[in-house]
């Protein structure tokens, strides 16, 4: 069986299911979820969204939020 990403693709056939299918299937949503919480805020921050703004939002001080999904100044030279 393949990743999250091949099943959503093409379901897997039932006889291919196999034992502890399902678990397997949702295994890397919680990173998933991560990935989709940092680039959420990367968007937010690049419309204009204070870092209090987000970290209302996501239940965090603007500090926590800060250092959690700061992008560094190396990091991002590396991305242009």
């Amino acid at each position: 069986m393949g990743t999250l990403y091949d099943m959503l693709a093409e379901p897997p056939r039932e006889e291919d299911l196999g034992t502890c299918a399902h678990t397997g299937a949702v295994r890397e949503l919680p990173e998933l979820i991560k990935e989709l919480v940092r680039l959420a805020v990367l968007a937010d921050r690049q419309a204009g969204s204070t870092w209090a703004q987000i970290g209302e939002v996501l239940g965090i001080s603007p500090d926590v939020a800060r250092s959690r999904y700061r992008v560094s100044p190396e990091r991002a030279a590396e991305n242009r």
